[in-house]
């Protein structure tokens, strides 16, 4: 089984011992099982509240579907405005910006 949040190198992921997705409170949550309003994506699953996991997963295609969300995401791009001009403590261990 394979960590999802860790392979595609979430922005929103720490590690499972620091409360894993910093976004949600429940893996379950996040945006790559639920992209929009009516639709629910299956085949993962979540061994543990803090991450996302799947069965010989798609990494490529979950990075990218990941990336697009990212620059759609208004406070994801807030943030990264932000820590650009160094006026925000928030890390995002996983991205360089």
């Amino acid at each position: 089984m394979t960590n999802i949040c860790e392979a595609i190198n979430c922005p929103y992921y720490r590690s499972e011992s620091s409360s894993g997705c910093q976004k949600y409170s429940v893996a379950l949550m996040c945006h790559l099982i639920h992209p929009g309003n009516d639709v629910h994506k299956s085949g993962f699953e979540a061994a543990s509240q803090y991450a996302l996991y799947q069965e010989n997963p798609d990494i490529e295609g979950l990075k990218e579907e990941n990336e697009e969300y990212l620059l759609s995401d208004s406070q994801y791009l807030n943030d990264v405005e932000n820590i650009k001009r160094d006026r925000l403590p928030i890390e995002y261990p996983n991205r360089i910006l």
